[in-house]
């Protein structure tokens, strides 16, 4: 498959498989929207990373069980890029609980990260 100016977005991508799927997107030709809801520290060190791909590249914090956030993260693609290909839906959101402690507030986060689409 041809990825070269394929524009995909990879939720959760500051570490780990999000990461490496997103390098081995870029190393395919492909743009590359990097997602990531609260660690600064990871997405700079996934910025230095992909360094040689920066302008292939958007780094977005968003998190995308809040829907202005990602609206926002979709207005943020649109100006820089015109376009969305694909979507890797790679975050996950895993707080491990007793199925009798969970919340309605718990049970929708989980549905909204890990089903999000």
């Amino acid at each position: 498959m041809n990825f070269k100016d394929k524009v995909f977005l990879i939720t959760g991508s500051t570490s780990g498989i999000g990461q490496g799927i997103a390098k081995a997107l870029l190393e395919e030709g492909a743009k590359v929207v990097i997602n990531y809801a609260h660690n600064e520290e990871n997405a700079k060190e996934t910025k230095e990373l992909l360094k040689e791909y920066q302008d292939r590249t958007l780094f977005i914090k968003a998190d995308i069980s809040n829907e202005k956030n990602v609206i926002d993260m979709y207005k943020k693609i649109e100006e820089k890029f015109d376009k969305l290909d694909g979507l890797v839906n790679n975050a996950v959101y895993d707080k491990i609980f007793a199925i009798e402690e969970l919340s309605v507030e718990e049970y929708r986060k989980e549905l909204d990260v890990n089903v999000w689409c």
